[in-house]
């Protein structure tokens, strides 16, 4: 499902991913944004992060469109920071999943027109049974996650313990465990909750196996 939505202000950046719920804590390079306009670097502004592929270096939108993924987390500024005038600083607050469609123009700042993506989530049934197998098979790798990487323990049971819905869940475990970015766009891309939570726990069983996992591309 996707609702149609005006232009909104991009970054690109490679190596990065925003997913929904999640916070994104951004370093701003001296001279990437114009700090002459204003609203679109309010606090509340909605942005979106579209990541760059490989080692691609941040650029302005269009002149490297072609290394972009399609698909872009969606959030708005919680937090900015300035030195010398300019913005150094933005964290962002993930909302939703968009996909792009057309190049915008906005003053001072790349833009885009996005899709707004909805989760796709098929509660009826058989299906409704499989996505509580799988979520609960996700916790319970998570839970493993937790034991015995330390550095991980603390976030994986605030995410356990603050949000019931397993599309919420999965997003946020990729956020603060998924280190692959391929493996993260593809969870970004993923709608089907179903398939997301699967996705996210091959991820985490490979953390806790110490192996690497070439994870499935069918995004753009």
């Amino acid at each position: 499902m996707s609702v149609l939505q005006p232009i909104i202000s991009i970054l690109t950046v490679p190596s990065v991913v925003l997913f929904p719920h999640a916070l994104l804590d951004l370093k701003v390079a001296e001279g990437q944004l114009d700090c002459t306009a204003g609203e679109w670097l309010a606090e509340g502004a909605l942005w979106g992060i579209a990541t760059l592929r490989g080692s691609t270096p941040s650029s302005v939108l269009g002149r490297r469109s072609a290394a972009l993924f399609r698909t872009v987390g969606i959030g708005h500024i919680v937090h900015r920071e300035r030195s010398n005038g300019c913005i150094r600083r933005l964290v962002l607050e993930g909302l939703v999943r968009g996909r792009i469609v057309d190049h915008g123009t906005r003053p001072g700042v790349p833009a885009v027109q996005v899709e707004i993506l909805r989760d796709l989530v098929n509660v009826e049934g058989a299906r409704r049974k499989d996505l509580a197998r799988e979520f609960a098979e996700m916790v319970r790798v998570a839970r493993q996650v937790a034991a015995s990487e330390a550095d991980l323990r603390d976030v994986i049971r605030q995410v356990l313990s603050s949000h019931p819905h397993p599309g919420v869940v999965a997003d946020l475990l990729a956020h603060n465990c998924v280190r692959d970015l391929y493996a993260r766009q593809s969870i970004l891309a993923e709608l089907d909750v179903g398939r997301r939570v699967r996705l996210v726990q091959i991820q985490l069983a490979q953390i806790i196996n110490h192996q690497t996992l070439q994870p499935l591309r069918r995004f753009r």
